[in-house]
């Protein structure tokens, strides 16, 4: 889209909202666009009045386009769409499920004890009358990456969901609730911040495994699976991997659906995740500062201690020689003169 600006003196009166924005002081002069300049020539009509009416609405329209979707004119974001992230960790199907809300093979999802996804994988698909972006990331704890590389790549994600992901998937599998999948979510907590609760929604796989048990009874055994689910709002849903049903998808978009409506229509902003990595930051200054602290204390005892053992034997060391020379002293001049005397006397017998 291009501006035409056009130029007028200040003497000039028109007096509109978008005079003042585009007012420039130097020069005394201003900026205003065509339509103001050809209906200020208009006083004595309603044309003006409707003309500025228009103008600022379209006007209006742009700056919001501009500042909500910054990067939307280059990368064709559509606003209706939902941008859906799936994080986990390594084996609990996360690529298969992506491959199930798209209904189609998009990622690469077999049996395997190491991740198939390298990087960050972006998918897109109408499902239901509902365009939907799927961005599946590398599995968390997996043994052919370190966990800095692993939380790079999943940052990533952040740029492919541009401008935001409106909801993040924690994909859990159905069964006991492991050390390994608690440090998992932790660390997606502590990656994203608090403010990615809003956003969450548990995603449970292999719904196969409850039989004739219900999500619910499930839910109720685990205290620190019903901790996770109220820290997203009480936000879960079930799938089942093996079953081609529509409706558990219908039901999760139904579900995604409600909890955007919840955010005002909202989703994770990259200022989120600044935000989110300056507490990080913050915190391993912290703990960084506390644990130099312990160091010098433990060096200072350490310090003390040895300057205490040290100093004892130096004394031990020096009283010594002083205890030794005044007892053993008079005994060997006492042996000693014991021994001229004898030699005396036995000159003088022989």
């Amino acid at each position: 889209m291009i501006l035409h600006f056009f130029r007028f003196q200040k003497s000039h009166k028109l007096k509109t909202s978008c005079t003042k924005i585009f007012y420039k002081k130097s020069q005394k002069q201003s900026y205003v666009f065509l339509p103001i300049r050809i209906c200020s020539s208009m006083k004595n009509s309603l044309f003006p009045y409707i003309c500025n009416t228009f103008f600022l609405f379209f006007i209006t329209k742009f700056f919001r386009l501009v500042y909500f979707y910054p990067t939307g004119f280059a990368s064709g974001i559509n606003p209706n769409e939902r941008r859906l992230v799936l994080v986990g960790r390594t084996g609990v199907g996360k690529s298969a499920a992506g491959n199930t809300i798209l209904g189609r093979e998009a990622f690469e999802s077999d049996l395997s004890p190491s991740s198939l996804t390298a990087d960050c994988h972006k998918a897109r698909g109408v499902v239901n009358g509902w365009n939907v972006a799927v961005i599946d990331t590398p599995g968390l704890f997996d043994t052919n990456f370190t966990q800095d590389d692993v939380l790079k790549k999943i940052k990533m994600c952040i740029s492919l969901s541009a401008p935001g992901p409106h909801a993040f998937l924690v994909v859990l599998e159905l069964g006991r609730f492991t050390k390994e999948e608690k440090d998992t979510v932790k660390m997606i907590q502590a990656t994203f911040g608090e403010e990615a609760e809003r956003y969450t929604m548990v995603l449970f796989t292999h719904g196969d495994q409850l039989k004739n048990q219900t999500i619910e009874n499930f839910l109720s055994e685990s205290k620190d699976l019903m901790a996770l689910i109220q820290k997203c709002h009480n936000r879960y849903h079930v799938f089942n991997n093996e079953v081609k049903d529509p409706k558990q998808i219908y039901h999760l978009l139904d579900k995604i659906d409600k909890m955007v409506t919840e955010n005002g229509g909202g989703y994770y902003t990259n200022v989120m995740f600044e935000r989110a990595e300056a507490a990080i930051e913050m915190e391993k200054e912290r703990i960084l500062k506390e644990m130099e602290e312990q160091k010098k204390r433990e060096l200072e005892q350490l310090r003390a201690k040895y300057n205490d053992s040290v100093y004892r034997k130096e004394e031990s060391k020096r009283r010594q020689p002083v205890y030794v020379y005044i007892e053993k002293q008079p005994v060997v001049s006492a042996f000693f003169l014991l021994n001229m005397g004898f030699n005396m006397i036995f000159n003088l017998m022989s």
